[in-house]
């Protein structure tokens, strides 16, 4: 190891002057971060967040943004527009992840003097779900004309997030009546009949019902559903 040998009577001082210039834009939502994160978003679920930007300029700024992946989970939802002295605008952003990974993207806004970067993150997880039933059927038996029957199962949440669901039944769909305009079934009889809506009340009511049909899962719950 080599040692420097030097001498303060040899030794040349560098006075530097570096002007701090005030940017002309900046961000005054959540205490002026300029990252945006949206935390763990289930795949398939969309969540919207703002971003406050405010011109600390002297003169009217013309914003302009750069293009966000369009194949990416990231859109801005809004317009830039021109911004007055002291003006404020909200960026619209929306968060929607295709896929259970970790995703990352940069929104640069340009003033004309200066860029102003905001970096916009999330995660995507994939939402879990176990159903107790053992057969992707539920058979209620036989029940008697104007009598009810009810059978339960239950939803897990086994996902480390909440998930939000919804039960829907194929007899109050809307395409209920289109989807049963067909040919009889002793015309084609070479096909078998895949049609799953049977038979409703006189009334046309369907005569199953799901209690509750939606809500939220929280991690680990358990719900009960007759």
């Amino acid at each position: 190891m080599f040692h420097i040998l030097h001498s303060i009577h040899n030794t040349l001082y560098l006075e530097v002057h570096c002007p701090a210039v005030k940017p002309p834009l900046v961000v005054i939502s959540d205490h002026g971060r300029t990252t945006t994160d949206f935390g763990d978003i289930s795949v398939g679920q969309r969540i919207i967040k703002s971003v406050s930007i405010q011109n600390i300029s002297d003169h009217a700024l013309d914003l302009k943004s750069t293009v966000l992946d369009t194949n990416g989970p990231f859109q801005l939802l809004n317009a830039l527009r021109s911004l007055p002295v002291d003006g404020t605008h909200t960026l619209l952003v929306a968060f929607a992840p295709l896929n259970a990974k970790v995703y990352q993207e940069v929104l640069d806004i340009d003033s004309g003097s200066a860029i102003l970067s905001v970096c916009l993150k999330g995660q995507g997880i994939n939402p879990i779900i176990n159903i107790s039933l053992k057969e992707p059927k539920l058979d209620l038996g036989f029940v008697m004309a104007g009598e009810e029957n009810a059978e339960s199962f239950k939803l897990e949440n086994v996902s480390p997030l909440s998930v939000d669901y919804s039960i829907k039944l194929a007899s109050l769909s809307l395409q209920k009546h289109a989807n049963q305009q067909g040919l009889p079934l002793f015309v084609k009889r070479d096909s078998a009949d895949t049609r799953v809506v049977g038979k409703a009340n006189l009334n046309g009511s369907s005569v199953f019902d799901c209690v509750p049909c939606e809500g939220t899962l929280q991690p680990g719950m358990v719900d009960t559903t007759p």
